[in-house]
C-alpha cells in the first residue's frame, strides 16, 4: 500500500507540474443553450467545457435596424471541444447600402488547467454579408474595448472570418488564462445574412510548452526516478524477507 500511495503521489506531481491537473469546475450545459441561461447561472460560478473553465458571461453592444435588436436569449451555446459553437436564428433581410444589420458581442473569461496552444474560428456556413471577429486578451481582460493587464496594455491575438473569402482563421495562443471577445456582425446589403454556427475553440498547448522551466522538468524528473527506485528496492527486500 505504501508503495502504491507513493508512486501516485510521484505521478501526481508530475501531472501538476506538467499542466494536466484535472481542476475544472461543473460541465457546461451539453445541448444548445441560451447565452442569456450562460449568464444567469455560470457568470460568477463558471462552468467547464473539457478542462478549461469558462466564466464572466456578457452580451455587449447590441444594435440592428431592419430586425429586432439582438438578445442575449437569441444566441445559443454548445461545447464544442474546448470551446463553443453559437447561432444567432435570426435572418437580416436584404437591404440597399447595409441599411439592415445586426451587431452583437459576446464575452467570456477563460482558465484552463494547461496552457492552450492555437485558437480557431470557423464559420459555418452562412450566406450574405456575415463577419465575426474574434479577440483574445492573454492574462486580462477588456476594460472598455481595450485589453488590459493591470496597468499595462498588451495586442490581444485578433481571429477574422468573413464572406465568402475566409470562413477559417487559426492563431498562436500560447496563454493560460484571458478574456475572448467575439463581435458579430450581419449585413443585408448583398441579399439575407445568417449562419448556422460560428465555432470558437482553443487547443491545448504540447506537453511542457507553457510551464515549468527546463531546469525544473530535469530535477522533477530525476528526483521522481531516485523515489521509484527506493520505492522498488524497499519491495524487493519485503519480498525476499
Amino acid at each position: 500500500m505504501i508503495k502504491i500511495s507513493r508512486l501516485y503521489l510521484v505521478l501526481c506531481s508530475c501531472a501538476t507540474v506538467y499542466g494536466t491537473s484535472m481542476t475544472a469546475g461543473s460541465p457546461c450545459p451539453s445541448t444548445p443553450t441560451s447565452l442569456a441561461s450562460y449568464i444567469r447561472t455560470y457568470s460568477a460560478s463558471g462552468c467547464s467545457v473539457g478542462i478549461v473553465d469558462y466564466t464572466n458571461f456578457q452580451f455587449l453592444s447590441p444594435a440592428s435596424a431592419g430586425v429586432p435588436t439582438p438578445t442575449a436569449e437569441q444566441v445559443f451555446l454548445t461545447p464544442n471541444g474546448l470551446g463553443f459553437s453559437f447561432t444567432y436564428g435570426v435572418t437580416v433581410p436584404a437591404g440597399p447600402a447595409s441599411a439592415d444589420y445586426a451587431n452583437f458581442i459576446v464575452q467570456y473569461d477563460f482558465d484552463p488547467a494547461p496552457a492552450l496552444g492555437d485558437a480557431t474560428l470557423i464559420l459555418d456556413p452562412p450566406q450574405g454579408d456575415v463577419s465575426v471577429t474574434e479577440q483574445i486578451c492573454p492574462g486580462g481582460t477588456f476594460t472598455g474595448g481595450d485589453c488590459m493587464i493591470e496597468a499595462t496594455d498588451p495586442t490581444p491575438i485578433i481571429l477574422l472570418v468573413y464572406t465568402p473569402d475566409q470562413l477559417e482563421d487559426t492563431g498562436p495562443l500560447n496563454v493560460s488564462n484571458g478574456e475572448i471577445n467575439l463581435n458579430f456582425y450581419l449585413a443585408g446589403d448583398n441579399g439575407p445574412a445568417s449562419f448556422d454556427s460560428l465555432q470558437a475553440m482553443e487547443d491545448l498547448a504540447p506537453l511542457g510548452s507553457d510551464t515549468p522551466e527546463p531546469g525544473t522538468v530535469t530535477l522533477l524528473l530525476a528526483g521522481s526516478a531516485i523515489l521509484i527506485t527506493k520505492i522498488r528496492r524497499t519491495a524487493g527486500r519485503r519480498s525476499t524477507s
